[in-house]
């Protein structure tokens, strides 16, 4: 028996690529380090970019848990994630640590709980800019290129579920 009942031993990865998109989102390489790059995109699903705000990623599964594999770095925005009828959470593949030139994936996950079922889910970008200045000050570093900054994008890989996607 499972040591928790809420492991992901059931857990997944789908590609954006299987899952329905808005006309917004386009497949984009690794940015920044070359040889970085080509050490994620040996391991990962290619990454997919959205740019403009109210582009989003639908897709509904039966299971208890999700997240997705982003890519944290300064041009990060924020993004608003639905489930059911529940109200929106919003968040950010952004922290102290996203410097010019400096990107890695990372996870993010749904931070409720959800019953065992079937769940719809919406993950749509936010026109409403991260305070990322205050942000990077809190961990001691300072914007260099503020323009590196300026976007407000959302990269995602992989789609991560507990269940099947439906």
């Amino acid at each position: 028996a499972p040591l928790d009942a809420n492991n992901w031993g059931r857990g997944r990865m789908v590609p954006v690529a299987q899952v329905q998109r808005s006309a917004g989102w386009t497949q984009v390489g690794f940015p920044g380090d070359p040889k970085r790059a080509q050490r994620v995109s040996q391991r990962l699903s290619p990454l997919w970019r959205a740019t403009r705000p109210g582009d989003a990623l639908s897709f509904t599964f039966h299971g208890s848990a999700f997240g997705i594999v982003g890519l944290k770095g300064p041009d990060a925005g924020q993004f608003a994630v639905t489930v059911d009828d529940r109200p929106p959470v919003v968040g950010a593949l952004f922290d102290g640590f996203c410097i010019e030139g400096r990107y890695r994936m990372w996870p993010w996950f749904y931070p409720q709980d959800l019953p065992l079922g079937e769940h719809r889910v919406k993950i749509t970008l936010l026109a409403e800019p991260i305070d990322k200045e205050s942000i990077l000050k809190r961990h001691g570093k300072t914007m260099r290129d503020p323009k590196a900054f300026t976007p407000g994008w959302l990269y995602v890989g992989d789609v991560l579920i507990v269940g099947e996607v439906q």
